[in-house]
């Protein structure tokens, strides 16, 4: 590939457009530079120095330019590689496009140490690309790569994981006969480690492994041991041993822990051997880490064989951690034993290891002896800190034992032991969850409170959750009024707790006292709080405008599910002009309303006789994507026959038609009303035909108020036709004690179908 920098292919990342914006401070003017400096006769030693003085790049290459056209003068190599330099060291490496193209042209020659310093620079920029494509064209300027020339290259292309190509360069600088020296090495196989090729880094490592230094060896040992290749870690560790070079301890120990990994315990302990010759204080720490991490991964079987074997002589540490293993095991009189061996060889075991004991008893079920046994340490002079307790009270907790650990906390407290809020929270959460709400409050009541201990305001929106689920209403009340007189103010997450709880018990009184302070503690009702007032139980209608007047105009957006339920809500109680006032508010928020959302507005408008409102609507649903269905048209039928606006309601029903709604049974059944209400028999007729082509037969009710509304030879007819085309059996004498069906708003069908009619019509069909 050609040395282009069109195109941007030299501008550095970093800085895109950064390098060509600078222009020179004022007008260029190169009479004024030499007058300055007293210069009548160019030279190139001159006019470097005048290069070199520039505080922009583009000044100093407007001089170089002008200096090559004047006549008596002529650059040489000096000047190319001064203001090489300078466009380099301000990053403007498209005009050194140009110089090199004059270098080239003008056949000279640039140095080493100029060419490595134009590829360090590119580097320095991240054009790890570049950089390798003009360290291919250095033959073309009659400049060969030296060993500094390769290391800048390779340092630049390792920073940027071109990894492949390292391993091309390596190659190329193998066959050029110039031979890597340990930075380069060095930096070549930890570049492979990180980039998980460590098969190549380790054929390295191996060819040459004089070139190694410790810092590569433990980076490579250790990224052998994480892959699971312990064995190839510890032949690389005793090859490079004969030259001097030998690993930390931390990557002696990670060895040692990968052969337990592995299952090679036996190596380990040879390993160990070896190292506690050599070192006796070296072999204990060593055999610690095995053992720490065999714990770590919870074998302990083979942690307690290791130490029973332990080459070295064990420390304190050692036994600590045993200690801890077997306590995670439950061998906890083993663990008890070794202390006691602890104290004869007159060490002292550690704070977390008598923590483990304790913890261990109580995992047993032994929670008085873990409380005497920490007792008995107290009277030793032995101080544990409180989170021992705590994991004694929150096993308890867990297991359902809440009153046992609040009698071991009032013993503990007693001698001396202080329990922090993490204690008193591990009792109340664990009343919570056994659903012993008015338990946990009478111990808020008197053990918390009276300590003077400042829970977290978290841990209370547990509790008024507890109290709401069992019904605790008043006692909600009580522990919210005792917060308040401790000055202790919920946070939001524990006030929505509280106001969704009072209003699924419909208390509006509650509801608005917590609302009022909020405000009065500067905490401004969020999504969460109106969701609750949503969801809750609400009936007093002057109360939901109040409660959800401040939603509207408000940055609080609620999801279009809430937004319908809350205009459902509010058409319900009769309130559509405030239900209007959400579904612009809906709108507004980004929420476009669904058909259901439009149909419940249309139920209201029509229920409060608002026609023309309601009208409306079809157009609005049209307009937002939303086309009015069956339901929709069957609502303003229902309306505008309520009113008896008879013309605009058959208006309305060829509108239906002509725009391919079906009607539905709840339809039809509208129109028989109608129709029997004029006496339209023939009108009715007809109809009964549309719902048998429908499917829809009319219900009971409907037949009923036919049966009423028809004269005797009229309903006769409608009464076969009725039985020919649906073979229902209507029968007056049965329908009079009958409840009423429901209201066609709400589109119930029902009827009484003889079934031997429906057997004979079948067998007509299928003679048909």
């Amino acid at each position: 590939m050609g040395f282009s920098l069109k195109a941007k292919l030299f501008q550095p990342r970093h800085s895109q457009g950064l390098a060509r914006t600078c222009r020179p401070s004022r007008t260029f003017n190169p009479e004024e530079i030499l007058s300055k400096r007293n210069i009548k006769i160019l030279s190139p030693k001159k006019v470097c120095s005048i290069i070199r003085e520039q505080n922009d790049s583009d000044t100093a290459y407007l001089f170089f330019d002008w200096a090559r056209h004047q006549r008596g003068y002529k650059h040489n190599g000096l000047v190319y590689g001064a203001i090489i330099h300078h466009l380099c060291v301000h990053k403007n490496f498209d005009t050194v496009e140009k110089v090199l193209n004059d270098v080239k042209k003008e056949k000279f020659s640039i140095s080493v140490p100029t060419f490595t310093f134009i590829l360090k620079c590119m580097g320095q920029e991240g054009m790890a690309r570049e950089t390798l494509q003009l360290f291919h064209r250095m033959a073309e300027f009659e400049c060969q790569p030296t060993l500094s020339t390769y290391h800048c290259v390779l340092s630049t292309l390792i920073k940027e994981s071109y990894l492949d190509d390292v391993l091309k360069l390596c190659q190329e600088m193998e066959d050029a006969n110039i031979e890597p020296d340990k930075l380069t090495l060095g930096m070549l196989t930890n570049a492979l480690c990180k980039g998980h090729r460590l098969d190549e880094a380790l054929r390295i490592a191996e060819r040459v492994p004089q070139s190694i230094d410790a810092l590569t060896l433990n980076g490579l040992a250790r990224c052998l041991c994480k892959e699971m290749r312990p064995h190839d870690a510890l032949r690389l560790v005793e090859n490079i041993k004969a030259y001097d070079i030998f690993p930390d301890a931390i990557t002696c120990h990670t060895v040692m822990c990968a052969f337990c990994k592995v299952g090679k315990l036996d190596v380990t302990m040879d390993l160990l051997k070896k190292a506690s010759e050599e070192s006796p204080a070296y072999g204990t720490a060593a055999c610690n880490a095995v053992l720490d991490h065999l714990v770590k991964m919870a074998r302990i079987d083979e942690a307690w064989h290791m130490f029973q074997e332990l080459p070295a002589d064990p420390d304190a540490t050692s036994y600590n951690i045993i200690v801890k293993g077997l306590c995670m095991k439950r061998k906890i009189e083993k663990a008890q034993e070794l202390v006691s061996e602890m104290a004869a060889r007159a060490f002292t075991p550690s704070l977390e290891t008598y923590a483990w004991i304790a913890k261990g008893l109580t995992r047993l079920g032994k929670a008085k002896k873990a409380c005497d046994f920490l007792l008995d340490l107290r009277r030793k002079g032995i101080a544990i800190d409180s989170a021992a307790v705590n994991e004694i009270i929150d096993v308890m907790c867990s297991r359902k034992k809440e009153d046992v650990g609040r009698e071991l906390l009032k013993e503990m407290n007693g001698h001396g032991y202080h329990p922090d809020a993490c204690t008193y929270t591990a009792i109340i959460n664990g009343f919570c969850k056994s659903n012993r709400s008015l338990a946990a409050l009478d111990f808020v009541m008197e053990d918390v409170l009276v300590s003077g201990c400042v829970l977290d305001i978290t841990d209370w929106s547990l509790l008024f959750k507890c109290l709401y689920d069992e019904g605790c209403l008043d006692e909600m009340v009580k522990l919210y009024d005792i917060l308040l007189e401790n000055k202790v103010v919920p946070n939001k997450a524990t006030f929505n707790i509280i106001i969704s709880s009072f209003s699924k018990a419909g208390r509006v009184h509650d509801v608005k006292r917590v609302l009022d302070d909020m405000y009065r503690n500067d905490i401004i009702p969020n999504t969460k709080t109106y969701e609750g007032l949503i969801d809750g139980d609400i009936e007093d209608i002057s109360c939901k405008v109040e409660l959800f007047e401040p939603l509207i105009g408000s940055d609080i957006v609620l999801t279009a599910e809430k937004y319908q339920l809350l205009i459902g809500g509010l058409i319900k109680s009769g309130e559509m002009a405030f239900a209007m006032r959400v579904l612009h508010e809906m709108k507004r928020n980004g929420c476009p309303p669904d058909k259901d959302t439009y149909n419940a507005l249309v139920g209201g408008l029509c229920n409060t006789n608002m026609l023309s409102e309601a009208m409306e609507f079809i157009q609005i649903m049209k307009d937002n994507e939303c086309t009015a269905d069956a339901a929709t048209y069957t609502m303003l039928l229902h309306g505008f026959w309520k009113a008896g606006q008879i013309d605009k309601l058959k208006s309305l029903y060829m509108e239906m038609k002509k725009n391919d709604i079906s009607p539905d049974a709840a339809t039809f059944n509208i129109l028989l009303e109608v129709f029997s209400e004029s006496k339209k028999a023939q009108e009715v007729l007809r109809l009964l035909d549309e719902m048998r082509l429908h499917g829809c037969p009319p219900n009971y009710s409907t037949l009923s108020s036919l049966h009423k509304k028809l004269g005797f030879r009229e309903f006769k007819k409608v009464k076969n036709h009725v039985k020919e085309l649906f073979g229902i059996v209507f029968m007056p004498e049965a329908s009079e004690g009958k409840e009423n069906e429901p209201d066609v708003k709400n589109f119930g069908l029902s009827f009484k179908q003889s079934a031997s009619r429906t057997a004979r019509k079948g067998k007509s069909s299928t003679k048909k």
